[in-house]
């Protein structure tokens, strides 16, 4: 049985809160995630609605094409 793989959007503004719950939740079920950003610029750092800053792994752009469970 293979491990499922699950891919976050993450764009500027996000709601901290949502961003962070899901991720979490995720992770605890043993998902492999991947969280990726959506800013235009490619940025990792991801400023959220409330000025907290989370850090994707990758560019969306870089991810885009692959498969997800």
């Amino acid at each position: 049985m293979t491990t499922p793989s699950v891919l976050i959007c993450l764009a500027p503004g996000s709601e901290e809160m949502e961003a962070v719950t899901v991720i979490d939740v995720m992770v605890r079920a043993g998902f492999t995630v991947t969280v990726a950003s959506a800013a235009p610029d490619g940025d990792l750092t991801i400023v959220c609605s409330r000025g907290v800053r989370l850090l994707a792994d990758i560019p969306l752009v870089q991810v885009a094409d692959n498969e997800f469970d």
